[in-house]
């Protein structure tokens, strides 16, 4: 009783992920992903969103696919 369970994503929920149920839902924060590189590596001078995307998401998987 006068209890509630609280969870946080980092996230957008996925449409079979309903929130209707609950009491409240919004977005509270929004995180950074910050990317550092080896100053060494040539293959990389810089990235773009889809590329962060990509090595995250395990579809790029060497460095020289970014080229």
């Amino acid at each position: 009783a006068n209890a509630a369970e609280i969870g946080f994503a980092s996230r957008d929920f996925k449409a079979e992920e309903t929130v209707a149920d609950a009491l409240e839902s919004g977005v509270y924060c929004q995180d950074a992903v910050v990317v550092v590189v080896e100053s060494s590596n040539a293959a990389v001078e810089s990235l773009t969103k889809q590329q962060v995307y990509d090595i995250f998401t395990g579809a790029v998987s060497n460095w020289e696919e970014l080229k």
